[in-house]
């Protein structure tokens, strides 16, 4: 081999080596100008975006886990990238190559947290990964739901439900402090349907007002043997006892 043709091929090594991260996550993957890389970091918290590659430079933002961002030249450690127009630098070993699947939201219940109720018009509220409508959903609740809101993020909720961790829209949410009073009964149906009938007076004669779904809470006004007086999502009405029992 000529002494030229080893420097073109020792020239060609070392400008693919430039374009291989050294974190693990990406080290078997090829990344150039125009790749497309997700933020993901081991507890899903947010990777911040530098003016510089080093931990000593100013933060311009911080962009949460699953972000997407576009490289714009590679470096063995940090990545020169864009995002939303805005350019910087992220450290190499946080980007990965696939979207990540959303991180569980590392909290438990406490006392002293608000107990809430999800006050929809009827259809489910959504539990995100995050506080973004963007996010994965990690489940749907009915109205009436119980809820244990720990703190308020601009328009969200960060909540418990169900044990499920989690965001919701705060605007969805109806909210009491402490736990809830004996007056909340759950709706249930021992005959195996998916909801009961909440009527305009004590009697099956009277008309519907609205079907309850099951396992929500109410809020009993009268009870009676036969008939309870409940209060559901804002409309008042009778539903048989029978369909009713305490948390």
């Amino acid at each position: 081999m000529t002494k030229t043709r080893w420097f073109r091929v020792l020239a060609a090594a070392l400008a693919l080596a430039l374009l291989l991260p050294a974190a693990g996550g990406l080290a078997a993957t090829y990344i150039g100008r125009g790749s497309v890389l997700y933020v993901d970091t081991p507890n899903g918290s947010g990777l911040n975006l530098r003016s510089a590659p080093g931990y000593d430079a100013s933060v311009i933002a911080t962009y949460r886990h699953g972000t997407a961002v576009t490289v714009l030249q590679c470096g063995r450690s940090w990545y020169k990238v864009s995002v939303n127009y805005c350019v910087g630098y992220m450290d190499a070993q946080y980007l990965s190559a696939s979207k990540p699947a959303p991180k569980p939201v590392p909290v438990t219940p406490k006392p002293g947290s608000a107990y809430a109720y999800v006050k929809t018009n009827g259809s489910r509220l959504n539990l995100r990964a995050t506080p973004s409508r963007a996010s994965a959903i990690l489940g749907q609740y009915v109205p009436g739901t119980p809820v244990i809101v720990y703190e308020a993020i601009g328009s969200w909720y960060r909540v418990n439900i169900g044990g499920q961790n989690g965001y919701v829209m705060s605007k969805y949410v109806s909210v009491a402090y402490g736990e809830p009073t004996a007056n909340y009964l759950r709706v249930y149906n021992p005959n195996g349907g998916s909801y009961v009938n909440l009527r305009r007076g004590a009697g099956t004669n009277y008309s519907v007002v609205q079907k309850v779904p099951v396992n929500v809470l109410v809020t009993a006004l009268e009870r009676g043997v036969e008939w309870t007086k409940v209060t559901y999502n804002g409309k008042t009405g009778y539903m048989s006892s029978y369909f009713l029992k305490s948390r």
